[in-house]
């Protein structure tokens, strides 16, 4: 199943991309990639999927950082934004602020998806992650994951005194959908 999941074309040639290619730290990312092709397809299963992937993620933390969890108003107030903050522990100086913004083509995911790449982030570069869990596109169309993303940009850099963030350091990392 996960032999040949890319076919990307290069100069005009279809190019495969194996399993066996890909670098060890992906090779997860890889093969889950690899289905939802299918899943986006098929409205059912992309509900099961995200109603199932939220049950596991949504809320985990990460051992060895504080991770803490706000929800904040959007622009209008009509809702709140949930958001997941991570920290390195024992933190004694104010530090850059990254937004992880996830993927899931606008349509699934959750802040929590990018929780094998933050301890990574912090540990080769000490920063705070804010990470919004941007509405989803079936529940309000465009503009509304962007206004979320934009609203806890703004909220953070209003609380980054409290937050122990320099609000004058922003780092946006965005996975697939979220760097969009």
């Amino acid at each position: 199943m996960y032999n040949s999941i890319r076919n990307t074309k290069i100069k005009g040639k279809i190019m495969k991309v194996k399993l066996k290619d890909v670098h060890k730290d992906i090779k997860v990312d890889f093969m889950i990639m690899s289905i939802f092709p299918k899943i986006y397809k098929n409205d059912i299963l992309r509900n099961m999927y995200d109603k199932f992937s939220r049950k596991i993620n949504v809320g985990s933390n990460i051992k060895s950082l504080e991770c803490s969890e706000v929800k904040i108003k959007n622009r209008d107030n009509s809702y709140n934004i949930r958001v997941r903050i991570y920290k390195p522990k024992g933190m004694t100086e104010k530090l850059p602020i990254l937004f992880y913004f996830h993927g899931g083509g606008y349509l699934i995911g959750c802040p929590e998806y990018g929780n094998v790449y933050f301890e990574k982030y912090i540990n080769k570069r000490p920063c705070i992650i804010i990470a919004p869990d941007y509405t989803k596109a079936e529940i309000k169309p465009y503009p509304a994951a962007f206004n979320d993303s934009i609203d806890t940009m703004r909220w953070a850099k209003d609380n980054a005194e409290t937050l122990g963030g320099l609000k004058e350091k922003f780092i946006l990392v965005g996975y697939s959908a979220g760097g969009g």
